[in-house]
């Protein structure tokens, strides 16, 4: 697989139909990628971010657009 590990959440929005993590970490362990959830956005960033330093990795957040605000904002990487 082109994953090690995936960590599933889901957008801090409103009034968008979301999957939850839970189902999204599914899909991927029925796929064949190790995956675990965590519904609180910066938390799984946190925790992939975390996985992917002790594997010698790389993070990748995926998805929609939707989510490189929040992710440069839980990496830290937002001017203030």
């Amino acid at each position: 697989p082109g994953l090690a590990q995936v960590v599933c959440t889901e957008l801090p929005s409103a009034g968008r139909r979301l999957f939850p993590a839970g189902e999204l970490a599914r899909i991927c362990t029925g796929a064949g990628v190790s995956a675990e959830a965590e519904a609180d956005f910066a938390t799984a960033v946190t925790r992939a971010r975390e996985l992917a330093r002790e594997h010698g990795g790389v993070l990748l957040v995926a998805g929609s657009h939707y989510a490189l605000t929040p992710a440069r904002e839980a990496l830290g990487l937002c001017e203030d």
